[in-house]
């Protein structure tokens, strides 16, 4: 599933909570009977992962949610002001491709 951002002036944590909704849809669509993906899904092996801001939120949504079973983190950004290792403590396997 991929998802676009609601403003280019979005900010990580706008991108977190875009990726925990759309998880919410998606595991939603796994039991809806009318959905073509009704049955089709382990809700068991979640990965997210996105560009910049959105590899930032990946990462944030790690945190929060254990059950994350890998992120893939496309030049992540997360404001430097704000980053902290707590903000960052999670045991979810991570891939970073940066440049």
């Amino acid at each position: 599933m991929t998802i676009g951002t609601n403003s280019i002036f979005d900010e990580v944590m706008d991108r977190k909570k875009a990726l925990q909704d759309a998880l919410i849809s998606l595991k939603a669509e796994q039991s809806r009977v009318t959905s073509p993906l009704f049955n089709k899904l382990d809700t068991n092996l979640i990965a997210l992962g996105g560009w910049s801001m959105g590899g930032g939120g990946a990462q944030l949504v790690a945190v929060e949610n254990p059950n994350i079973k890998a992120i893939l983190a496309f030049c992540p950004w997360i404001d430097p002001a704000v980053v902290s290792p707590t903000l960052l403590n999670h045991n979810t396997p991570i891939l970073i491709f940066s440049g």
